[in-house]
């Protein structure tokens, strides 16, 4: 799928943000990496279209570092659906984390999940699995989302069956539908 496509999610790592937001052309991104690490709102963003998200990679956090929150991904799914029912969505929704395989891939999950409430958690892992052979989605956060969106552990299970990606240091950018079909 190309990621210039209007309606979808584009995933990217840290290091290839800047080429990726000019070939996508997207107004609004999400940043979910940690703290010290966050960019800039790039100058094609409006700082009200840059949601920051704060938060570790790792089980065990560093002093000033911290979990993935409930709050923090009540806002994830409140920007998403903020985008996904005003102009902007005729552009990608950008979303990055430090490498592109665990947060910003469960964060695109997630979007998914919330968006297509009807749609089987099973069937959403799966066409991100076909999209990117490396994602390794946050179980933390699916966790969370899981609780938040109400799938009785649909979400965290359908990770579980598509596994771990394969191993990598970076992810390469991909994209994914918002939806399953546009409804909206």
């Amino acid at each position: 799928m190309a990621l210039d496509q209007p309606d979808t999610l584009v995933v990217c790592p840290l290091r290839r943000l800047p080429e990726v937001l000019a070939e996508t052309g997207a107004r609004r991104l999400v940043s979910v990496l940690n703290a010290h690490l966050i960019p800039a709102t790039p100058a094609a963003i409006e700082p009200q279209h840059h949601l920051k998200l704060a938060m570790s990679e790792y089980v065990d956090v560093k002093p000033g570092e911290r979990h993935p929150a409930l709050g923090q991904l009540e806002q994830l799914v409140a920007f998403a659906r903020d985008w996904s029912t005003g102009p902007d969505a005729a552009h990608p929704l950008l979303i990055h984390c430090f490498s592109g395989l665990n947060r910003s891939t469960a964060a695109a999950y997630i979007i998914q999940c919330a968006l297509n409430p009807d749609e089987p958690a099973t069937l959403i892992a799966h066409r991100l699995r076909a999209a990117s052979e490396t994602a390794a989605p946050n179980r933390m956060m699916i966790a969370l989302a899981d609780q938040l969106l109400g799938r009785k552990g649909d979400m965290l299970g359908a990770i579980e069956v598509i596994g771990f990606g394969q191993p990598a240091a970076e992810g390469r950018p991909f994209a994914v539908p918002a939806w399953s079909t546009r409804t909206a």
